[in-house]
């Protein structure tokens, strides 16, 4: 499949109701630990899942195939041959004629599932998929979405949101203290630079989530 063709990327919420961010799940089985729980970090997932669930509610949904591969832009072609290096790389088969932000729509189409070319012959469809994709409205890709980092005082307000929610979860037992703590850290990791939104909030998450103490 190419991918201006791909699917949005589905994640499974059965265990996250819309009124249980947290999931909570005292039960390890295979559902909720893998198959392997040396390679499986049930609370860091968890903690990941819900970062990207609360994020894709506020920030701005970004086709990342539109920001970030190469558009079909023949000029970077002569901007290569002239100084030796280009704005862009050119791919002659993309749709898009530069790098730039286009939101994509909510979730609206149901892709099709198709046999796997793993055992030879030509794919076929056989249904659809669950869960509705996003569309790229200007170029047309089906993909999932890249969440863009927001504004500083925008993202701490989510912060402060998903805290309070936290301490007033008492199967959580999130103290004040804890609270104002990770508060701050939150606002050093993203004044640090050098880690997307969806990581600092789920860092955030998996560190009040945890068992044992938040150490000052």
């Amino acid at each position: 499949m190419s991918q201006s063709q791909q699917s949005e990327h589905q994640q499974s919420g059965a265990q996250y109701a819309d009124h249980d961010w947290w999931g909570n799940n005292d039960v390890d089985d295979e559902s909720t630990t893998g198959h392997d729980p040396a390679e499986f970090h049930y609370k860091r997932e968890r903690a990941q899942w819900v970062a990207h669930d609360i994020l894709k509610q506020a920030a701005t949904l970004a086709c990342p195939i539109a920001l970030n591969a190469d558009p079909n832009r023949l000029a970077s072609l002569f901007e290569w041959l002239e100084n030796g290096t280009a704005r862009t790389g050119h791919d002659p088969d993309a749709m898009h004629t530069d790098n730039e932000v286009v939101e994509l729509t909510d979730p609206e189409i149901y892709m099709p599932l198709q046999t796997s070319e793993d055992y030879g012959g030509r794919p076929l469809e056989y249904g659809q998929r669950p869960s509705r994709s996003r569309i790229n409205p200007e170029h047309g890709y089906i993909v999932g979405p890249q969440i863009l980092d927001m504004a500083e005082d925008e993202f701490l307000a989510i912060i402060d949101m998903v805290l309070d929610h936290l301490v007033a979860d008492s199967a959580i037992g999130l103290s004040k203290r804890e609270r104002d703590k990770l508060a701050r850290d939150s606002r050093r990791l993203k004044q640090a630079g050098d880690r997307r939104d969806t990581d600092v909030l789920a860092t955030i998450i998996h560190d009040a989530t945890s068992d044992g103490p938040i150490i000052e």
